[in-house]
């Protein structure tokens, strides 16, 4: 990650706002702080992540 600002606002929120070289960069960041962060932008990104989650879920699991 290149750049990274972070505003904490009024309701106790923190809003981090970074600039990264390629999606791999913060993904598995955003990961493994689910459910306690989401994407406000780009908001495809948000929409891919969802998609992606869903699927997971989605999955048939073998029992052991």
């Amino acid at each position: 990650m290149r750049e990274t600002r972070p505003w904490l606002l009024d309701d106790g929120s923190l809003i981090i706002s970074t600039k990264v070289g390629h999606i791999n960069q913060v993904l598995p960041i955003v990961r493994y702080w689910i459910p306690h962060v989401r994407i406000i932008s780009p908001h495809d990104l948000q929409h891919n992540l969802n998609t992606e989650l869903a699927n997971y879920i989605n999955i048939p699991h073998r029992g052991t």
